[in-house]
């Protein structure tokens, strides 16, 4: 049972019957009172036959209903994409033979793991106290927060996701369902492009609404465009980064500012030990698959997917990791990291950073939504400013969470 901390939930019936719920955005970290949680549903439909959500995160205070046209105006600034962690899990034998999914193929797990994201949760096998959108929230900007409930590190796509690729297919005839968090990373991708909802810094839910509605429901490829997105930000928190990394290396616009924290960027070393990594190893092996003759065969070379290069970042890049971290292998991360410049945040510097790593050097697993000097800076460098820490503090040793190991999957 998920306990939320929110007020009363309220239907957005009188905005024009959208689909749509909200409740105020009040975690404990957040200081401003102006914040609103709309969830939308989309068209995509998780293996549990449930339609999957989406999340926008915007002030309340200059919200104001037209009566004539139902329109509810919202003022925002920047336009940050926040990728949550743990889309990880594969349909074993066993639950099979129960007719079960895993927990993380429903549309519950992806709902719940959005509101723990937001620190509006108490439960969670990892530490999301939202302190991350709390400090986005506190700097003015507006969120987006797609929702995976299908377990595939964010890769498949049931549709192409450019003019010169195929569709990133799982085999659905052996799994049973279409694996889809690559179409939902490029829904609300497309939903940053346009800004038909968003003009004049005013946040429109009906016109939101409805392209959620076009655009979950259709195949729509976006032209790339080689320049950067205005105003637009990605963050991806633990495996969750690698949505961004699959937009990137299938040639969608790039965002002004890509940060990562805790994720695999390389993710052969899952495929080369499988003993070491058993479940991530299984799991892999259904996502990064190619049909050959019919048949689909799991890829040996998971290079084509690897973000090692730092000739592809955008115009400005950060890297959250930690060589202490009780999860990732330094493997899939040291290339990466040791391709940019390595930064001390304590110390401000020329403000010249624009691409850099930093090694948190602590236990635990993902650092900037359970930090509140970590959070702020990185809304910080959202907004234009070097990344640093106003304030330093020391931080509590956090306990090894389980993001990429679902325990539904074992068969006891």
């Amino acid at each position: 049972m998920m306990l939320f901390l929110f007020a009363c939930l309220h239907t957005l019936d009188e905005y024009n019957k959208i689909e749509a719920t909200a409740q105020p955005f009040n975690n404990q970290y957040v200081e401003t009172d102006d914040y609103i949680v709309s969830e939308v549903k989309t068209n995509m439909l998780c293996p549990d036959g449930q339609n999957a959500p989406l999340f926008l995160v915007h002030p309340k205070s200059k919200t104001a209903l037209n009566e004539d046209t139902g329109n509810v105006g919202v003022s925002g600034g920047e336009l940050v994409l926040i990728f949550h962690s743990g889309a990880l899990s594969y349909q074993t034998p066993f639950l099979v033979s129960q007719n079960r999914l895993p927990e993380r193929l429903t549309r519950n797990w992806a709902e719940s793991k959005v509101w723990e994201t937001l620190g509006l949760s108490l439960f969670g096998n990892e530490i999301n106290l939202g302190a991350l959108p709390a400090a986005i929230a506190d700097a003015g900007d507006i969120m987006l927060l797609p929702s995976n409930c299908w377990g595939d590190l964010w890769h498949n796509s049931s549709t192409s996701a450019n003019n010169d690729a195929t569709p990133q297919n799982n085999d659905s005839n052996s799994e049973g369902f279409n694996r889809e968090g690559l179409q939902m990373a490029l829904l609300a991708h497309n939903l940053t492009l346009d800004t038909s909802w968003r003009e004049d810094g005013i946040v429109d839910l009906n016109i939101f609404s409805e392209l959620v509605d076009s655009l979950s429901s259709t195949a729509i490829i976006s032209e790339s465009q080689a320049e950067p997105s205005p105003s637009v930000h990605w963050i991806g928190l633990g495996s969750g980064g690698r949505a961004a990394v699959e937009l990137i290396i299938t040639g969608q616009t790039p965002p002004q500012t890509l940060l990562l924290d805790s994720t695999p960027a390389d993710l052969q070393i899952y495929r080369d030990s499988p003993d070491s990594f058993l479940l991530e190893s299984e799991a892999i092996q259904r996502i990064f698959v190619e049909e050959q003759e019919g048949e689909f065969v799991s890829l040996d070379d998971l290079s084509l997917w690897s973000y090692n290069s730092a000739n592809d970042l955008p115009s400005r890049f950060g890297l959250i990791w930690s060589s202490g971290d009780t999860q990732l292998p330094i493997d899939t991360v040291e290339m990466l990291a040791s391709g940019v410049a390595e930064i001390n945040p304590e110390i401000e510097t020329s403000g010249d950073n624009q691409h850099w790593s930093y090694d948190t050097m602590l236990f635990g697993h993902t650092f900037l939504n359970q930090s509140t000097s970590l959070a702020q800076a990185a809304a910080r460098f959202i907004n234009g400013d070097e990344f640093f820490l106003q304030e330093t503090q020391p931080e509590e040793e956090t306990q090894p969470e389980e993001e990429n190991q679902p325990e539904e999957n074992q068969e006891n």
